[in-house]
């Protein structure tokens, strides 16, 4: 069994928390604009692409999983980055990658509803 490893370094979990932080709260004014500019339902909708990015940077800062790196077999240390020679942590890295998008998808969905419904 091979022990949990991370395939970013803490810098880049501070980067997309960051990141995520700051396209969420694009993600919230675009939403509030669009309520208060009594935009079409429909046109609600377009919160979905921030919220998603958003949740995705955010979910791969906590599970400390970067998507391309997991699936391109490849992990960043301090010194730069490096191939996981390991299949068992590959597969490990690319299941995480996935709940990763799976909770992002959600996350997105659910901040996307919310504008939605909003009369």
């Amino acid at each position: 069994m091979v022990p949990c490893q991370h395939n970013i370094t803490s810098c880049g979990v501070n980067r997309r928390l960051r990141a995520g932080i700051l396209l969420f709260t694009s993600g919230l004014v675009l939403g509030v604009l669009l309520v208060r500019a009594d935009a079409p339902v429909l046109w609600r909708l377009t919160v979905f692409l921030p919220f998603m990015v958003s949740s995705t940077f955010v979910f791969q800062a906590l599970n400390r999983t970067c998507l391309a790196r997991a699936m391109s077999g490849e992990r960043e240390t301090a010194s730069g980055v490096e191939r996981v020679a390991n299949t068992e942590q590959l597969q490990k890295d690319r299941k995480k990658a996935r709940r990763t998008v799976e909770q992002a998808l959600l996350t997105a969905a659910a901040g996307t509803l919310l504008f939605f419904l909003i009369p």
